[in-house]
């Protein structure tokens, strides 16, 4: 086949979805098909979409208005499938959800990362039967290679962790589980010295009074508008909210 990726490669640390990208390109290549990434071919089998938004946006090379042309204009026996892998939820805006759902209109086929995402978009009326979860692979060279050692559970195990995140209490569940005391105190040394600088946070009521002022003035009704109060809670209390917790806060509202 003569596939159209609608993402470029961009060469190294770019996230899971560039990662996703250069595994899919190679493992085509290696069966034989031919893989492009754009829509200038007339004789294109299958297009995947990865990602509708602009190019200023991210690394995609094509949206979902110029896969409706092609279709219409140059080719209509290609065939579509769009890959989703982000939302509101996990991002807490308000416009990935219903930008993605109105992308959706041009594909034959919808792939999900994961179960938890498809029925976020279930809820929100997309077609069940164009819908499909396949989880993210893991590369059989780097992990759990055919000369593995197993553990005899008595060794202790070395966990490396990376985390990358403007929270400032990411990682601290991780080192307080794997009883690493001894990272989880210098950790809180300089969040010690850093609190004396940031602004104080919202204890859970007064968050919780919050998001109730924005479920009412906003006319959030479901779970499907999740997005939208996390979206409000950003532009007004992005440094003094605890994010993680509201989001359950507002999950709790939403669904009493």
């Amino acid at each position: 086949m003569k596939v159209s990726i609608g993402s470029k490669i961009v060469e190294g640390p770019w996230g899971g979805g560039n990662l996703f990208v250069k595994n899919m390109t190679e493992f085509l290549i290696d069966n034989g098909h031919q893989v492009i990434y754009d829509l200038s071919e007339p004789d294109i089998d299958l297009i995947l979409l990865t990602d509708p938004r602009s190019r200023k946006e991210s690394s995609s090379t094509f949206n979902h208005v110029e896969i409706l042309k092609y279709k219409k204009y140059v080719n209509n026996n290609v065939v579509v499938v769009q890959r989703i892998n982000e939302c509101d939820e996990r991002k807490g805006t308000d416009t990935i959800n219903n930008f993605y759902l109105e992308a959706s209109n041009c594909a034959d086929h919808i792939i999900f990362v994961s179960s938890w995402l498809r029925e976020i978009y279930l809820n929100l009326e997309m077609d069940k039967d164009k819908t499909s979860v396949i989880l993210a692979g893991a590369n059989s060279e780097i992990f759990n290679p055919s000369n593995a050692s197993f553990w005899d559970s008595t060794e202790k195990i070395k966990l490396l962790t990376h985390h990358w995140s403007n929270h400032k209490n990411k990682g601290f569940e991780i080192y307080k589980k794997n009883n690493r005391s001894d990272l989880l105190e210098i950790e809180q040394g300089e969040l010690d010295v850093l609190s004396e600088y940031l602004p104080k946070q919202l204890s859970e009521a007064d968050t919780k009074k919050i998001c109730e002022e924005i479920i009412k003035s906003s006319g959030a009704s479901s779970i499907k508008d999740m997005g939208k109060v996390m979206g409000e809670l950003k532009k007004n209390h992005a440094d003094t909210i605890d994010f993680s917790k509201a989001g359950q806060i507002i999950k709790n509202l939403l669904n009493s």
